[in-house]
Formats: structure tokens, sequence, C-alpha cells
């Protein structure tokens, strides 16, 4: 696909990374089951196509996952409840939430683009089909890469990001450039309850 190039398989260049038209043209004519478009240190844009009267088995990951549906219709089943979706939806499941994605149109795929926070594919994953992602999963090849899964510090140290100087963080709230609201290592304030 000429929209997508093959994403390769280091830590990403600082430089912004465009996809024109993926909710749209290019998302739309993804023909994999599952296809990685971008891997960062901190998260990953992965492309889903799930095909009609198709389901991608229930499953519980240890990363948040925000989908995107860029076209089709289906429903999400979590805890028990189950969620219609459709173009231009877009749900967030937490890390450690069951669920399951099925396509419920019997003509139209169900495209998705989902963000990964952090990466749980390996950066150059591509596949065709639901059973050759769990297959490749099952036997260790689709791991996320050790550099996707580090530290802050450890990318500090590093060099893949810049140590940002206290003058330059903006306080919540504030419009001035300041030191942080909080001593280090306080904990954030919590809104009380009415």
């Amino acid at each position: 696909m000429a929209d997508i190039p093959p994403p390769p398989n280091a830590p990403p260049k600082t430089e912004i990374v465009h996809f024109h038209s993926i909710t749209t043209r290019t998302g739309s004519k993804v023909p994999d089951f599952r296809r990685v478009a971008f891997t960062g240190l901190y998260s990953q844009v992965v492309l889903m196509t799930v095909h009609p009267n198709e389901e991608h088995p229930a499953e519980t990951l240890p990363v948040d996952k925000t989908v995107t549906f860029t076209s089709g219709k289906g429903e999400v089943i979590s805890n028990g409840k189950t969620t219609p979706v459709g173009t231009g939806d877009l749900i967030i499941i937490p890390a450690g939430t069951m669920h399951q994605v099925s396509n419920t149109d019997k003509e139209r795929s169900l495209v998705t683009y989902i963000v990964y926070s952090p990466a749980y594919h390996s950066p150059i994953t591509c596949h065709e089909t639901v059973s050759h992602g769990f297959i490749e999963e099952g036997e260790g090849f689709d791991r996320p890469a050790r550099w996707s899964q580090q530290t802050r510090a450890e990318n500090i140290a590093q060099g893949l990001v810049p140590e940002v100087p206290k003058k330059e963080i903006v306080s919540s709230g504030s419009s001035e450039i300041g030191g942080s609201p909080m001593e280090a290592g306080a904990s954030p304030p919590v809104e009380e309850e009415l």
C-alpha cells in the first residue's frame, strides 16, 4: 500500500509522521486484519480490519487501547455489556479490561485504527487474518520492541528524548511558564466528592 509505508523496526525519528486520509480513504482500503502503521516510544498506531461476520476473539491486554471506527458497524462486548459501534465512534479500553470486537455487517468490513499505549505489537507486524495474528502472538513472534517499553528515564539516558527543564513545564490551570505546582514525589490533587 503506497499510503502506508512499511514501518521501521527502530525507535522513531524526532519528526512528525503524517498519514494522509487515514480515517477515510486510506483506512477503508486496508485488507489486512492487523497492520502496524507506527510505533513510538510511548504509543503505537495499528490499523485493523474485521471482515463481514467476523470477530476478534475476546482478550484482556496489559496496555491501554483507544479504538476509532472509520467504516462499517459492529459491537464491542465488555463486562457483559454490548456496545454498538460504527463509523466515527471512538472507544477507550483501559488496561486490564476484557473486550471483544465483532463485525455485525454482512457486507462491509469494520475498519478501525487503534492507539495502544504503550506499544503492544512488534513494530513490523502485519497479520493478513485473525488466525495468523493469534498464531504469531502465541508463538512469541509478535512482541513489542524493547525500545518501545522503556521508561522516560531510560529514553533520556539514551538520548531518545530530551530532558525537559522545570522552567518549561506549564502548570495545570495556569497560562504562565514555570515550575510544577507540586513538590517532587507529591501526589496530584484529588477532587473531593460532593
